[in-house]
Parts: structure tokens; sequence; C-alpha cells
């Protein structure tokens, strides 16, 4: 009874039902790369062992991004890094939809490590701020919840998007969604409650 009086309370916590609606928003939109970046990339005549390339230049600064979280999220906010990971992921979108020189695109791949790793470890120590460690496991169940649904239906509306009116429109309207999870976020606010230890 205590425990779902705690998840209870979680999930009355305006901050974290913001949470899951800029994770379900940001993450949905970022499936737009996911699954249309390399069909983008070959529409502008990159063959496909050179976007195997642009894909490893993104992973490498994700995980350059995730090695310094613990000093980053040390100085700045959580919450705030949130907000910037989610308006990189904007103008990320716009830069893809717009951009049609390569070489540029490359040039812009290591935002990867802001609009996916900071989304990630941000989000991460949001839900463990404000689920007490009882219910910890749980509310990071939701979000990862949140997160899936987001990734299910941006799988069926890009997909679409993108067959009928290619990557342009496809980016653009990613972006969108990536800047009202920017807005949603903005609007999280400080934890009531100290920061659990670890991450689940």
């Amino acid at each position: 009874l205590r425990l779902g009086a705690q998840m209870r309370e979680v999930l009355r916590d305006r901050g974290f039902l913001l949470l899951l609606l800029a994770g379900f928003l940001g993450f949905g939109a970022h499936v737009s790369y996911d699954i249309c970046f390399s069909l983008h990339l070959k529409g502008l005549g990159l063959g496909s062992d050179k976007v195997g390339v642009v894909w490893a230049i993104g992973m490498l600064a994700e995980v350059g991004l995730m090695a310094v979280s613990g000093r980053l999220l040390a100085r700045v906010p959580a919450r705030v890094l949130l907000v910037i990971a989610f308006a990189t992921g904007a103008a990320r979108w716009v830069l893809i939809a717009l951009v049609e020189d390569v070489a540029v695109l490359l040039a812009f791949q290591p935002l990867h490590a802001v609009t996916f790793a900071l989304f990630w470890v941000t989000s991460l120590d949001q839900v463990k701020a404000r689920a007490p460690g009882e219910v910890l496991a749980t509310a990071q169940g939701v979000f990862n919840a949140a997160v899936g649904g987001g990734a299910v239906v941006g799988m069926f509306v890009w997909g679409g998007l993108f067959e009928v009116y290619g990557g342009r429109t496809t980016f653009l309207v990613a972006a969108c969604a990536a800047a009202c999870a920017a807005v949603a976020a903005s609007g999280i606010g400080r934890p009531a409650r100290a920061p659990q230890a670890e991450v689940v």
C-alpha cells in the first residue's frame, strides 16, 4: 500500500508528467533520424559505405558525451540540459531537412551526442530525482513506456511521411515535435526531493 501511494504521488507530480510528455515527443521525433536518415543521405547521392561512416561519427560523439555526463550534470541542472537536448534536436532536424550539402551534414553529425545521449542521461537523472528509491524502478518503467510509445508512433508516422513527401517534410515535422518537447521540458521545474544515488 505504501509503495502504491508513493507511485501515485510520483504520477501526480506535474514535473514528472511533463517529463513523460517531453520524452514521448522528443524521442518520437528522434526516431525520424533512426529510420529515415540513411534513406535521406542516399537520396542526396551518398553511397552506402559512406552512410556507415556518418553513423559511426554520431555514435562516437554519443559515447564521448556519456563519458563526461557525470561532470556535466554536476555543473548544469538536468532539467536545463534536457531543454537544450530537445531544442538542439529541433535545430538538427531542420538542418537535415534544408541542407543538401552532405559535407555540411557530416560536420553537424556530432550533434547526435546532444540529441540522443544528453536527452537520455538527463531524463534518467530527472526520473531518479522525482521517484523515491522504493518505486524508482517502476517510475523508470513508466518513463521507458512513454519513450517507447513515442518510438512506436514515430515509426508509423515518419515512414509514411518519408515515402509520400520525402526527407524535407519528414524532418521539418520532426523538428516541430522536438520543439514541442523542448517547451514541455521547460515547464518541468525543480524536483521536490533530492536525487537518488544511482540510476536504475
